[in-house]
């Protein structure tokens, strides 16, 4: 597999689909990137405190970047974070970023 497969951006400003859920679009972003792991996807959404039922239009800025976060990591398994990651997710992403 080509380190570019298993390379995932987030951006500091998300936009989702005002239409789906968290969920949806989490497993959206992941099949396109090839498949999702489940089991990781549901530890991370619990990890992140993230109700992945809510629609898009309803999150706020740091839930949109979990729910960019939680794609990324449940299907990558090499991560580059940033020196600075979101002030919303930093303690969730700390333990979270040890782990990858």
């Amino acid at each position: 597999m080509s380190l570019h497969r298993r390379l995932a951006y987030v951006p500091g400003d998300v936009e989702l689909w005002p239409s789906l859920t968290g969920g949806e679009a989490i497993d959206l972003f992941a099949r396109l990137r090839g498949g999702v792991d489940t089991r990781r996807r549901d530890e991370l959404i619990e990890r992140f405190d993230l109700d992945p039922r809510k629609k898009g239009r309803t999150y706020s800025k740091g839930n949109r970047q979990k729910v960019a976060l939680i794609s990324a990591l449940a299907r990558t398994s090499i991560c580059s974070s940033s020196t600075n990651p979101p002030p919303v997710s930093t303690r969730s992403w700390r333990p979270c970023s040890r782990s990858v």
